[in-house]
């Protein structure tokens, strides 16, 4: 009885510790795929700090700089400078906001308990922002119009792309942000995603008139 009790007890030990690990493995392999395979490399749970690491990001940004957003307006405040130099130097942008008359659009400010139309007023100041960087000598800046609610904000910075949710009742300044990198199926993801909308003649269009309000 003592010698089949201490097998016994054996073979629950193994089998527990067999168990254990593969759980332990499984749980490893999970998370390669999605570091490695996804290239997901942080997740921040404000926008925030995501604007810190896009900050670094930006000041050795050459090639690419998309974006999918509302005003820009803490961007604009504290990378104006920057933009204006990087676009001097051949920094490509390409900005999808939306239709400052789009009729919806007030819901935005409902959405983030702002003041009424001020949503409307910060695309308008992105736009003469935008006309400006349109003069420089060189520039490669555009920006087309939607008419719908973007529900994600999204920054590509050259191999590094920034996405996550407008959420009701909160400022997007305090919501949750994911950072890929590239190489990496989130960052192909996504980026595809970016292109296909701006190509997309259904879904925004390049308004000159709108430049001017």
């Amino acid at each position: 009885e003592t010698v089949i009790i201490s097998v016994g007890a054996s073979l629950v030990a193994s089998a527990v510790v067999s168990y254990l690990s593969s759980i332990y493995i499984y749980k490893r392999k999970r998370e390669k795929e999605i570091t490695e395979t996804w290239g997901l490399y942080s997740i921040d749970e404000s926008r925030a700090q995501m604007n810190y690491f896009i900050g670094q990001n930006l000041e050795n940004v050459t090639d690419h700089l998309d974006i999918i957003a509302y005003g820009l307006k803490s961007f604009r405040e504290s990378k104006r400078k920057l933009i204006n130099e990087k676009v001097k130097h051949g920094l490509e942008i390409r900005i999808i906001t939306v239709n400052p008359n789009y009729e919806y659009l007030s819901q935005k400010d409902v959405d983030e308990k702002k003041l009424k139309d001020s949503t409307k007023e910060s695309i308008k100041q992105l736009c003469r922002w935008i006309v400006e960087l349109q003069k420089i000598k060189g520039s490669k800046v555009k920006i087309k119009f939607c008419k719908t609610l973007p529900t994600e904000v999204y920054f590509r910075v050259d191999d590094y792309i920034y996405t996550g949710p407008y959420q009701c009742g909160r400022e997007s300044q305090r919501t949750i942000t994911m950072e890929y990198r590239r190489p990496g199926k989130g960052f192909d993801y996504y980026k595809d995603y970016f292109d296909t909308l701006w190509n997309d003649v259904e879904f925004c269009n390049e308004d000159t008139t709108l430049l001017n309000l």
